[in-house]
C-alpha cells in the first residue's frame, strides 16, 4: 500500500516546542501519511520526546544523526527514508493549520502538477506582531489555481516566489528523477533545492489557502543567526547560478537572477552585524562583479541604486548610507502617521 504524503521535519534543540509541532501534525484532518523526524544530534530532550510520540503513533519514524550534520543533510536523509508519493518539508517551530496535509495533497493531485505552493501567515516573535506575507507569491500574470509552466514566468522567475521549502508540496518523482538535493551550507540551504525543482518541473500551481504560520526572528533559529553563517548566501547563489547556466538558454532567467541577486544580497547584508558584515560585503562585490551586470539588465531604478552602492562603496560608507536611508524612511513614516 503506497503512502500518499511524507511530512519531513528536521529538528535541533527544540524540546520547548517540538511537542506542539507534532501535535499539530498528528492531528491533521487527513491521517493517511507518514511523518519523518530527523533529530540533528540535539543536546536536549528533543529526540526523546520524538521517540515518545513514535511509540504511540506508527506513522512517525524517529531518526537521530550521530553527529550534528546541519539542516540540509538532515532533510536529504529524511527524503531517503521516506516513501510518500508527495513530499512536504517542514520546520520544527512553525504553526500548522489542521488541514495543511489534506488541502496540499488534494490540490496537487487534482491539478496533477509537480509543485504546489500555498500561502502562509507570518508572525514576528521578537516584536510579537503579525506580518503580512502576501509578498511571498508575486505572479501578476498568473492567477491562483491556474496551472503554469516555468517558462510562463521566465521574465520574473526569481521574483515570483520565495525560495524556501516549507510552503510547498513536491511530487516525489520530480526530486528523484532529477537527483535534487538540499545544499550542505550553513544557511539558505533550501534555495538551490527549490529553484532546481522549479527549473525541472513541467507543471506548477499556487493556491490561496494559508496553511502555515511561519515564525520569523525566533531566537537561535538559522535565520536569526545568519550573521554567523553569512557565506551561505554566496554559496547558495553560486549554486543557483550554475543551475541556471546548465538548464536554460533563455536569457530571461539570467536577467531575472541578476536582479534577484542584488535585492537578496542587499537584504542579507542589511540584516547582519559584526565582523560578518565586513567579510560578506567584500564577497558580495566579488560575486556581483563576476556576473557582468549592465544597467540594461536591471528592472528598476532602485535595484540599480542598490547595485551601485554594493559595488562602489566601502563597507563603512555603505553603513553610513544605510543609516541615512533608514533615517529618511523613518521621517516619511512619522509624517504619514501624523
Amino acid at each position: 500500500m503506497s503512502i500518499p504524503v511524507s511530512v519531513i521535519i528536521t529538528c535541533y534543540n527544540s524540546e520547548h516546542f517540538i511537542k506542539k509541532t507534532l501535535e499539530k501534525i498528528i492531528n491533521q484532518t487527513m491521517q493517511n501519511f507518514e511523518i519523518i523526524c530527523i533529530d540533528d544530534c540535539s543536546s536536549d530532550a528533543t529526540y526523546t520526546l520524538v521517540c515518545d510520540y513514535a511509540k504511540n503513533d506508527q506513522r512517525i519514524k524517529a531518526i537521530r544523526n550521530q553527529k550534528n550534520m546541519g539542516a540540509a543533510k538532515s532533510r536529504n536523509i529524511g527524503f531517503e527514508q521516506s516513501c510518500g508519493d508527495y513530499i512536504i518539508f517542514l520546520d520544527d517551530d512553525d504553526i500548522y493549520e489542521p488541514n495543511l496535509v489534506e488541502v496540499a495533497y488534494e490540490n496537487i493531485k487534482k491539478y496533477d502538477v509537480d509543485i504546489l505552493v500555498y500561502r502562509s501567515h507570518g508572525y514576528d516573535e521578537e516584536i510579537q506582531s503579525s506580518i503580512n506575507t502576501d509578498w511571498t507569491i508575486n505572479t501578476p500574470n498568473i492567477d491562483a489555481y491556474e496551472v503554469f509552466n516555468k517558462n510562463d514566468i521566465s521574465r520574473n522567475f526569481f521574483q515570483s516566489f520565495i525560495w524556501w521549502a516549507w510552503d510547498k508540496i513536491f511530487k516525489r518523482t520530480l526530486i528523484e528523477n532529477n537527483q535534487i538535493k538540499f545544499q550542505n551550507i550553513p544557511s539558505a540551504n533550501d534555495m538551490s533545492f527549490v529553484v532546481k525543482a522549479f527549473l525541472h518541473s513541467e507543471k506548477i500551481i499556487y493556491i490561496n489557502d494559508r496553511l502555515i504560520t511561519h515564525l520569523f526572528e525566533r531566537k537561535n533559529s538559522i535565520s536569526s543567526t545568519r550573521a554567523k553563517r553569512y557565506m551561505g548566501s554566496i554559496y547558495a547563489l553560486s549554486n543557483v547560478l550554475n543551475a541556471v547556466n546548465e538548464q536554460n538558454s533563455n536569457e530571461n532567467y539570467m536577467i531575472s537572477f541578476k536582479n534577484y541577486s542584488i535585492t537578496y544580497l542587499e537584504w542579507y547584508i542589511n540584516t547582519i552585524s559584526g565582523d560578518g558584515f565586513f567579510s560578506l560585503f567584500c564577497e558580495i562585490k566579488k560575486f556581483l562583479l563576476s556576473m557582468n551586470i549592465s544597467r540594461d539588465d536591471l528592472f528598476e531604478y532602485h535595484i540599480f541604486l542598490a547595485y551601485e552602492r554594493l559595488l562602489n562603496l566601502t563597507p563603512l560608507e555603505y553603513l553610513f548610507s544605510l543609516k541615512d536611508r533608514l533615517t529618511h524612511e523613518r521621517k516619511i513614516f512619522l509624517e504619514k502617521k501624523s
